[in-house]
This record gives C-alpha cells, sequence and structure tokens, in this order.
C-alpha cells in the first residue's frame, strides 16, 4: 500500500502580506502540532524555505534549528542568512561521493538542536533516503520536530536514472517521512495576476514535457539571446548553466570581458570553493562554498577570507587560484534552492 500525505490546508493568499497576524498564527499553529511536514510548490518562488525561515525568527529559536541540504552552496547561501546549516553528509557522518563510507566520521551532534529542516530534499538520489530514515529511526526519541521542502518534479538528483515513474517514487517516499503535506501555489514575486497565470501555465508544460522547451519558454516571455552578444554589463548578474563545461565557457567570456579580475584580487570580493583543503587552524575550504575575502597580505604573500558562517580562512596567494574561483557562473543543480536576485542567465536550455 503505497503512503500517501495529508494534505494541510493554508489560506495562501494570507502568504502575500509578510506581516499579516493571520499567516502566521495559521502557520504556527501547523508547525507546533509536531507533526513532520513537507512543504512543496507547483511554481518557482512559492516560498517554501522562506516560511521554514520566518517561522524559526518569529519563535525566536534562530540558534536551535538546523538546515539540512543536498550541497555546500545552499548551506553558504542559509548561512548567510543567519542559520545553522550543514549538508546531509555531515549529518549522517557520511564521507565522500561515491561508495559513501560510514564510520570514518562521528555523525552530527544533536546537542540543543529542536527542530531539523531538510531543504531541496528532492535532490537527493533514493540511496539518501535511507540514510535519511536510519537517522530518523536511531534519533526519534530525541524531542526533535521536522519540515521538509522539495518538488518532486524539479531537476533530478545528479547520478539518479529512473526507469519508471520518479515523480510517483519521490512522492511516495517523502510520504513516508513526512506524513504532512502544504502545496503552495502562488509564486509571491509576482503580484501581476496575468503574470501568475504566465508562470503557472509554463511550469505546467514543462512538467508535462510534450512541448518543445524554448516553445515553452518564448511563450511564457523569456528573452532569448545569443551567447555571442553577452556584455560586461550581463556578467554583473548570475549565470546558471546545465553543463559544467558551459559554466567554463561562461567563466572565460566573463574574462575576456572584465581583464581587470584576471589578475588583482579585491577586499570584499566573493570567491567559490572548487576544490577541499585544509587551511591554517584545521579551517578547510569547501567546494560550491562561499567565501569573502577579509584581507590581502602581498608582502607576507596570505589572504585571509570569511565563509559563510563568519568563520576565517587564511590561504598563500598562490594556493588561491587552485581551490577558489570567481563565481562568474554556476551549474543549476548547485544553485537550486538559493536566492539569486531578479534577473538570471540560463545557458544551454534544453541539454
Amino acid at each position: 500500500n503505497a503512503p500517501t500525505q495529508k494534505v494541510v490546508k493554508i489560506n495562501e493568499e494570507l502568504t502575500m502580506e509578510v506581516d499579516n497576524e493571520e499567516r502566521w498564527t495559521e502557520v504556527d499553529k501547523i508547525m507546533q502540532s509536531g507533526r513532520p511536514i513537507h512543504l512543496e510548490a507547483l511554481v518557482p518562488g512559492a516560498g517554501k524555505t522562506y516560511m521554514i525561515e520566518e517561522w524559526i525568527k518569529r519563535t525566536e529559536q534562530v540558534e536551535t534549528p538546523l538546515m539540512v541540504c543536498p550541497w555546500n552552496a545552499l548551506c553558504s547561501d542559509l548561512r548567510k542568512r543567519g542559520f545553522n546549516a550543514i549538508t546531509l553528509h555531515e549529518l549522517c557522518g557520511k564521507i565522500g561521493n561515491g561508495e559513501d563510507v560510514e564510520g570514518k566520521k562521528n555523525a552530527y551532534d544533536l546537542t540543543g538542536i529542536t527542530h531539523v529542516h531538510f531543504d531541496e530534499i528532492c535532490l537527493y538520489e533514493p540511496s539518501k533516503y535511507n540514510w535519511i530514515t536510519k537517522w530518523i529511526a536511531k534519533n526519534e526519541n530525541l524531542n526533535i520536530t521536522r519540515s521538509a521542502t522539495g518538488d518532486a518534479m524539479q531537476l533530478a538528483a545528479i547520478g539518479c536514472e529512473f526507469h519508471g515513474d520518479r515523480v510517483g517514487w519521490y512522492r511516495q517516499a517523502i510520504a513516508q517521512l513526512f506524513p504532512d503535506v502544504i502545496t503552495l501555489e502562488i509564486s509571491k514575486r509576482i503580484n501581476d495576476p496575468a503574470q501568475r497565470l504566465l508562470m503557472t501555465q509554463m511550469c505546467k508544460e514543462l512538467a508535462e514535457e510534450k512541448k518543445d522547451i524554448k516553445t515553452i519558454l518564448k511563450s511564457a516571455g523569456i528573452k532569448f539571446m545569443p551567447f555571442g552578444d553577452l556584455t560586461a554589463k550581463d556578467m554583473e548578474h548570475p549565470h546558471i548553466t546545465a553543463l559544467q563545461r558551459t559554466s567554463c565557457r561562461v567563466d572565460n567570456l566573463a574574462l575576456s570581458l572584465n581583464k581587470l579580475k584576471t589578475t588583482e584580487y579585491e577586499i570584499g570580493e566573493e570567491l567559490i570553493g572548487i576544490a577541499s583543503w585544509m587551511c591554517k587552524g584545521k579551517k578547510r575550504i569547501s567546494s560550491s562554498d562561499s567565501y569573502v575575502i577579509e584581507s590581502i597580505d602581498k608582502k607576507a604573500g596570505k589572504m585571509v577570507l570569511n565563509a559563510s558562517d563568519g568563520s576565517p580562512r587564511e590561504l598563500d596567494l598562490f594556493k588561491v587560484p587552485q581551490v577558489l574561483k570567481r563565481p562568474y557562473s554556476r551549474t543549476c543543480h548547485s544553485t537550486q534552492g538559493m536566492s539569486l536576485g531578479q534577473k538570471l542567465y540560463v545557458h544551454d536550455i534544453g541539454t
């Protein structure tokens, strides 16, 4: 018997008003029930994680919840907003991406944790759901509530090939772990009703996969432009790529359009980890995490950067380009769930 989720109704129109007291009375009642809950959305920008974040802030428990993410990049984004965020690997004490080794690392210490939120849970391949199931069973006696966000119809997990109903499998797996569900249908980024309808129709057609992707996007008013027409001004906005090789192509274009960025680093500049490296004081540079340059000492050949959690990292200047890069572009998987601004450039549509 396939598990199904109990649908929790919510007056979604209230969520358009950030300070609406009725809205938070409703959300508080749902969250305080203690039942594990899953938030999904039919459109982008529906505010799944935002609802959890605001509930955490409103109930003055920012120090005690734990946000669990598929990638360091998403952890970094949440830490910038003041939340305690770790990867699922760290939560479960796993190492590596292949035959993930158990027992080489201690599971995360849950002392003082009151709520665990699994962000973008549909980006995990099926084996990771076994990790989550075992983690829940091991800690079921602790007074920890849990929630999750994720959409079964979004990007497939990396290395995940389904020969059957992928969406159906994820919905059933999540229903076993999170028996309640809230489905959000309104994009909070769009106020114009006509634009909302366009967004809803676009998402519906993309999910059905019956039309050419470019046709769907053009019908929704998405602007298309040749790669060669990108200018230095275009490079000021986030660029999302479907493939790693395209990410390199965008990086090279950025370098050719703004050569000042090829040599000199600047205080306050953001860099992204591309390799793991142990720094002085046993602080590590992690792949896909975000680091902001705090100081540069050319005489000593040193650079100090602040990680997304505010902790410092010290590197020799010659080592910087080996383990860090400028964030000209990032892949679509690594940016899933992140807040990237009002204008985005997406490359290799349909690949």
